[in-house]
């Protein structure tokens, strides 16, 4: 299973790190655009719609919302990225309160809705900031990236006490240390050494990437709930050993915001530009 990880993931990763710093900004808008499509023929599934044309109408739904509202000014992107950061906030809160997984057999309306606050606000944070940057924007989904090694690696070398087993029983609270850890010592050392942060801007990025990293395991965690109340393991097949297009983008959709409203607030960056 490992094997096959690596071989999907490593590519993919590449795939995607060459994509970021060489296609202009139209580019990844028309690639966005394609993956929320994706993303939401795979989360009409999870929201138990049985149908071909109800999973292409709602990826068609996705792709069309998000291609819309790019085109919004920049107070309205500015408040859309702020909700959408207070949103997986309380969705912190609600996980980790979730105490039981009933699974469900009907098409759900609210976890429809539910899709487009999830993806459509993310893949609009990640477009925003290529045009502002795209080597920023690298940094902020590769610390999603390396968070998601360091808790796969940590998690299997010394898991022992389960995270949130009744939302992903695989989850451990090592893991997710690992995870916070080599996220921290990655942040800083590409902080300080590449973007040349010091003091407070170097202090600041340490908080944010704190609660990136809980972001990003709620963005999994998230998703988990999903595929279990839907009872299927992964979102999709498209990336053997990986799942679906939701299972690889699930943390990303929980931290872009973040990292945006960081990028304005923190470090007085405008991706407006």
């Amino acid at each position: 299973m490992l094997a096959l990880r690596l071989l999907t993931g490593i590519p993919l990763a590449l795939a995607a790190i060459w994509f970021v710093l060489t296609q202009t900004s139209d580019n990844i808008l028309y690639a966005l655009t394609v993956i929320a499509a994706l993303a939401g023929w795979e989360w009409a599934g999870l929201a138990k719609a049985r149908t071909v044309a109800v999973k292409i109408m709602y990826g068609l739904v996705l792709a069309m919302t998000f291609w819309s509202l790019v085109q919004l000014d920049r107070a309205m992107l500015i408040k859309l990225q702020i909700l959408t950061t207070l949103f997986w906030l309380a969705a912190v809160i609600y996980l980790s309160r979730v105490k039981s997984v009933a699974t469900h057999s009907r098409l759900s309306g609210i976890k429809l809705i539910l899709g487009v606050i999830v993806v459509v606000p993310a893949l609009i944070a990640i477009w925003l900031l290529h045009r502002f940057n795209p080597e920023w924007l690298l940094f902020g989904m590769s610390m999603v990236w390396v968070a998601d090694i360091g808790a796969y690696f940590a998690g299997r070398q010394f898991g022992k006490n389960k995270l949130a087993v009744v939302l992903s029983p695989g989850k451990t609270r090592e893991g997710f240390y690992g995870a916070m850890i080599l996220t921290l010592l990655y942040s800083l050392l590409v902080s300080a050494f590449y973007f040349k942060l010091t003091s407070t801007p170097l202090l600041l990025t340490l908080l944010m990437t704190f609660v990136l990293t809980v972001f990003s395991v709620a963005g999994d965690l998230f998703e988990s709930l999903l595929k279990r109340q839907a009872g299927v393991k992964d979102s999709g097949k498209i990336l053997p050993g990986h799942g679906g297009v939701l299972d690889r983008v699930d943390s990303l959709t929980a931290t872009m915001s973040l990292f945006s409203v960081a990028t304005l607030y923190i470090y007085h960056l405008d991706w407006m530009i």
